[in-house]
């Protein structure tokens, strides 16, 4: 086998239809069991024991820097004193599902703050009282049930992805990626379990393993109208993006090429896609919006606080435009920047930041639509790999181009990334993988939370990003930001040629056109 991918994926470089189809199939056919079998030998043991041991290193840890206070914050103000979260008194900056986790972590605890009276202070400042003391045992026993539940959540992304890697790239792309995920949350053990980023790790797992099987189904069932399993999977892929767009906004981004090649198969008449297309829009739908138009039904909540928050950020200090400012500010000490705290964030102003903030939404858009340039040109041959290789590399864009990379996006970035480099059977990329990750990782960890901000406490000789803008820290984060975007214009290049190359090798195309 391959040392990198699965040689039955390369169907782009395969000169005759019938031959890949073949190739294709009997790959398929391939026990997945017989694969399991293979992976448990050196060095797979050895990985798989790296992996669990280091998921109770995870949960062991103390965290620097942890969100949960604020989610602790959120969830007692919800379900101790009946405080709406899209209010002045709450402020809750998360769509409805994230809200329902804190609110639900809260609700294990018998503890309970005693509710408002007419004469108390606002809800923020009693909640803050209560939640600002480490040694508060409530606080304690939420953050412990918190950080349990992205154990769990963990878990289910190494269960979901390795079958689905070993099923669809081979041993050699499982061992890697496991190493790559392995090596990325133990250098990033600070924000892990302490954030909720990882639940959009596991909604774009699960979604490339649903997507992903139905792209083979599609290939291998021709003209057959397709089986109830399929419309499952359609079901189970738009409901788990759905399910991340109601927790965590972000994977709206990862919508609309996925629906463009539902609609591109109606067009075509491809037996069964107007029902795909719609079970595909209802399932998204009732997962996204639902959640969203239940929250506004109930009293007190102005949703338009949401949207406003994520739409007034100004440039956040760990995004690309704000590296270049960093950057600059190194070779011209003069450069007017200004770094203040808000919206829950560290955020740079200036003439500068205020220019690349202008220039953020443009700059994403342009990928975009290089993208939607690459698959006009050879629109017939558009199907779910095309699909799901497109939304991938956009997704990746848009998060290097947008006014805010936080580094909890690793958590579900670098998974993604890796992704798009196996469906593109980029094999130099994948021999670098682990590498990458740990030198992403590795620069990302030196800045938070070891070098990211000087307390009045520490000694005034530890550099520090934050407020001096110390060169070291200053170019590891440079560093990082470099090699994102260094990965991510790779694969963008790499899918446009995808694109532009598509050919009709697929058994299903093949059939029906004999057929016609």
């Amino acid at each position: 086998m391959d040392t990198t991918i699965n040689p039955s994926l390369n169907r782009d470089a395969a000169g005759d239809a019938d031959a890949s189809a073949d190739a294709h199939v009997a790959a398929a056919e391939t026990s997945s069991l017989a694969r399991g079998v293979a992976f448990l030998r050196w060095p797979g043991l050895l990985v798989l024991a790296l992996y669990l041991a280091s998921r109770w290193f995870l949960i062991s840890i103390s965290p620097a820097g942890s969100d949960v206070p604020l989610y602790f914050i959120y969830g007692v103000a919800g379900r101790d004193l009946g405080a709406a979260p899209y209010t002045q008194d709450v402020q809750c900056e998360y769509p409805p599902l994230a809200y329902w986790h804190f609110y639900a972590i809260r609700s294990l605890d018998t503890q309970r703050v005693s509710r408002l009276t007419a004469d108390a202070r606002t809800t923020r400042a009693v909640v803050g009282d209560f939640a600002r003391d480490p040694r508060n045992p409530a606080r304690i026993a939420y953050a412990r049930r918190f950080r349990a539940s992205f154990l769990v959540v963990d878990l289910l992304i190494a269960a979901i992805g390795g079958v689905f890697i070993a099923r669809r790239y081979g041993r050699a792309a499982l061992i890697r990626s496991a190493v790559a995920y392995t090596l990325g949350t133990v250098l990033l053990a600070h924000i892990v379990y302490d954030r909720t980023d990882l639940m959009l790790a596991l909604v774009f797992v699960g979604t490339a393993a649903a997507w992903l099987r139905l792209a083979d189904q599609d290939e291998t069932r021709g003209a057959e109208s397709p089986s109830w399993s399929y419309y499952l999977g359609i079901v189970a892929a738009y409901g788990l993006l759905g399910v991340g767009v109601a927790y965590k906004l972000i994977p709206v981004l990862f919508v609309a090429p996925l629906l463009c090649c539902e609609a591109v198969a109606v067009v075509r008449r491809r037996s069964g896609a107007l029902r795909a297309l719609l079970l595909g829009v209802a399932s998204f739908a009732v997962t996204s919006v639902g959640p969203f138009l239940l929250m506004a039904w109930l009293p007190g909540n102005d949703l338009r606080f949401l949207f406003q928050y994520h739409s007034e950020r100004p440039i956040q200090i760990e995004s690309t435009w704000s590296t270049i400012c960093l950057a600059l500010k190194n070779l011209q000490p003069e450069l007017p920047l200004e770094i203040v705290f808000s919206y829950n964030s560290f955020n740079l102003l200036g003439p500068l930041p205020e220019t690349f903030r202008r220039l953020a939404t443009p700059a994403m858009l342009a990928g975009w639509l290089v993208l939607v340039l690459c698959v006009l040109c050879r629109l017939k041959h558009y199907d779910r790999r095309a699909a799901f290789v497109a939304a991938a590399a956009g997704l990746a864009w848009s998060v290097m181009t947008a006014h805010v990379l936080s580094l909890q996006y690793l958590l579900w970035l670098l998974p993604v990334v890796a992704l798009l480099a196996m469906e593109l059977e980029s094999r130099r990329f994948m021999k670098l993988l682990p590498l990458w990750t740990f030198a992403v990782a590795a620069a990302a960890t030196y800045v938070f939370p070891y070098h990211f901000q000087t307390s009045p406490a520490a000694a005034t000789s530890r550099a520090a990003l934050i407020p001096n803008l110390d060169f070291a820290p200053t170019m590891a984060l440079v560093a990082r930001n470099a090699l994102l975007a260094a990965a991510v214009l790779w694969l963008l290049t790499a899918t446009c040629v995808f694109l532009l190359r598509r050919r009709e090798t697929t058994l299903a195309y093949t059939v029906r056109n004999s057929l016609s």
